[in-house]
């Protein structure tokens, strides 16, 4: 058993993320970075990353490969990562 795509299958060459508050959808698309910060403090989600659910404070940076980056500033929230989809839920 391999980790290698299939003949039909492409490897991600991005995240899928979805940034939502209880009101309303913040952010969908594509990135190629997600960046947050966790009680072990900051960190990055790639393409490729581990599954991973964590409680979130401060913001959440979002690359999407242009000259800018987006920026959500937030008290808390929770993210979860599974297979190159990131969500996030914040003010929870």
């Amino acid at each position: 058993m391999t980790d290698t795509p299939k003949k039909n299958e492409q490897a991600a060459t991005y995240l899928e993320v979805w940034i939502r508050s209880k009101d309303k959808v913040l952010f969908n698309g594509k990135a190629s970075v997600v960046s947050s910060n966790n009680d072990a403090g900051p960190f990055d989600i790639l393409v490729g990353h581990a599954n991973i659910i964590s409680l979130i404070y401060g913001y959440i940076y979002i690359d999407t490969g242009l000259p800018s980056q987006q920026k959500f500033d937030l008290d808390r929230g929770v993210l979860y990562v599974m297979s190159n989809r990131v969500d996030a839920h914040v003010g929870v």
